[in-house]
C-alpha cells in the first residue's frame, strides 16, 4: 500500500511525512517522481544522496529525478541534475551517441537540458557538442535560461 500511496501526487502533508520517515527507498523515490517533495528540494537531495548508489538503472533515475511522472517534473536541485548528466552522458560529448545506445541513453542528457533547473554550464557543454540533437537541446536550454534571467531581473 505504501508504494501506491507514495505515487499519489495529491498526498497530504501528514502522509508525506510518515512515508518520508520510513525505511523504504523505493517509496521515497516514488515521492520524488510524483512531485510530492517539490516544495522541499532539501528532502529531494537527501533522497538522492541516500539512494544514488542503490538504484543504478538509467530509466529509474531519469523518471525519478529528471522527467517525473505524468508531466510533473520533480524540483530536483541543479547540482544533482549536473551529477546525473556527468554520470550518464559520455565523457567525450563530441562523440555522443547515448551511453548504451538505448532509449534512455539518448534521452537522459536531453531530458536534463529540458528540465527547468538545468544548470547553465551543462547547457553550454551540450551546445558545443557535435551531436546535433544534443547541440540543439543545449542551445534551446541556453535561450530558455537567458529569458528566465531577464524576467527575474525585470520582476
Amino acid at each position: 500500500g505504501r508504494h501506491y500511496l507514495s505515487q499519489n501526487p495529491s498526498l497530504c502533508t501528514e502522509a508525506r511525512d510518515v512515508l518520508l520517515n520510513g525505511k523504504s527507498m523505493a517509496v521515497k523515490w516514488n515521492m520524488v517522481e510524483s512531485g510530492n517533495l517539490n516544495d522541499k528540494p532539501e528532502d529531494i537531495r537527501k533522497v538522492w544522496e541516500a539512494g544514488k548508489h542503490r538504484f543504478r538503472q538509467p530509466w529509474r533515475i531519469t523518471y525519478t529525478f529528471v522527467t517525473g511522472y505524468g508531466g510533473n517534473k520533480p524540483n530536483t536541485p541543479s547540482d544533482i541534475l549536473e551529477e546525473i548528466f556527468h554520470r550518464f552522458a559520455p565523457n567525450q560529448m563530441s562523440s555522443y551517441d547515448g551511453w548504451n545506445g538505448g532509449y534512455y541513453g539518448n534521452r537522459v542528457p536531453i531530458s536534463i537540458l529540458e528540465h527547468p533547473n538545468c544548470p547553465e554550464n551543462i547547457a553550454v557543454i551540450a551546445s558545443a557538442s557535435n551531436h546535433e540533437k544534443l547541440k540543439q537541446a543545449g542551445f534551446a536550454a541556453l535561450v530558455r535560461l537567458k529569458r528566465s534571467h531577464k524576467r527575474a531581473k525585470t520582476a
